[in-house]
């Protein structure tokens, strides 16, 4: 029988008497037996701290009809176009602050910290896209929510919704959900759109999903958005460029700048270009679309600077709006002043 010491001590258990040399027979026994106990405690010690939750923004984006693709081009055709769209979604990714997880087919799964640089991906993801001639669409939905890091791979009810959302996406359409669009920083969610509900399997509720806007259209029909800004029928804007003052009203349906000469702001600012932008009134809020080759940066007071590229963004409060250059350091001097009233 084992000495009192012996049953008194964690993860040892009399398993009988062997012959060994030395006398140590119940010693060795017993050591055996908490070594593996100890290495299975730590093993599963292990395995929990492997298991990370952090609130995150998954991302699907999906080559639109791939499959017919490689039954109408061949494997090798086909994959000499898609392969190039894949690599440039992933560089945009990283160089996004966000994670790939894997790739799906001819699709990818991607980790973002937030929602805002999840969306900046997937509008830059399209951007990108728009610039090849190579009749390939992307579409694109996000979810942000809890998720749980297990193995270098991502899981939870996040990732189903971001699923499900990117699916309901057509080509060139960017898809988010409701919850998502709430935890946009403000000057972001002017930026989309609500489109309707969908159904996700496992919910009982449906989610309401927005179409984010990377690019303007004419015939561009906002519907109705509970975090768009308030229409002001008696809105004014006030510009200020290199010491000279303009000052929009609604009447003034559209303004434009660039270096053309026929631009109601005119900048001979080198990286802006002939028709940098406009602004126009719509829908009771001044509206500023980017036309450029290099983007317009946008300093909202008290946000922080984004660039925006072949896409729209309504003017509220006030600000600064930089022609093919940041509005700090050395753009600063070159940068326009606003100021909504």
């Amino acid at each position: 029988m084992p000495s009192p010491s012996q049953r008194e001590t964690p993860y040892l258990r009399p398993v009988g008497r062997c012959s060994v040399r030395g006398g140590q027979r119940d010693e060795i026994a017993f050591s055996l037996l908490k070594a593996g106990r100890a290495v299975g405690h730590d093993a599963r010690r292990r395995r929990q701290s492997m298991n990370q939750t952090l609130t995150a923004a998954v991302l699907f984006a999906d080559v639109e009809g791939s499959t017919a693709l490689y039954e109408r081009l061949g494997d090798a055709a086909a994959l000499s176009r898609i392969g190039p769209c894949m690599a440039r979604m992933k560089a945009i990714v990283v160089g996004g602050q966000g994670r790939v997880i894997k790739s799906i087919g001819d699709g990818i799964m991607c980790l973002f910290p937030n929602p805002a640089d999840a969306l900046r991906a997937a509008v830059d993801m399209q951007i990108a896209q728009a610039d090849r001639d190579d009749g390939l669409a992307l579409r694109i939905g996000f979810h942000a929510g809890e998720v749980i890091l297990r193995d270098g791979d991502v899981y939870g009810d996040t990732v189903n919704v971001a699923s499900r959302i990117e699916e309901m996406a057509k080509g060139e359409q960017i898809l988010t959900t409701g919850p998502t669009v709430a935890m946009l920083p403000e000057y972001l969610k002017h930026g989309v759109r609500r489109v309707g509900q969908i159904d996700v399997r496992g919910k009982e509720l449906p989610v309401d999903s927005y179409e984010v806007i990377w690019r303007w259209s004419e015939d561009l029909t906002v519907m109705e958005n509970p975090v768009t800004q308030q229409p002001l029928p008696n809105a004014r804007l006030w510009l200020r460029y290199r010491g000279r003052e303009h000052h929009l009203s609604c009447a003034d349906r559209e303004f434009t700048i660039g270096r053309e000469p026929g631009c109601d702001l005119v900048t001979p600012q080198p990286r802006a270009s002939r028709l940098h932008g406009r602004i126009e009134y719509r829908g009771g809020v001044f509206v500023l679309l980017d036309l450029s080759a290099n983007g317009t940066f946008v300093h909202f007071d008290g946000d922080r600077e984004f660039l925006l590229r072949r896409s729209f963004v309504p003017l509220r409060g006030s600000g600064r709006i930089g022609l093919g250059l940041s509005t700090t350091g050395a753009g600063a001097e070159e940068a326009v002043e606003f100021r909504c009233e």
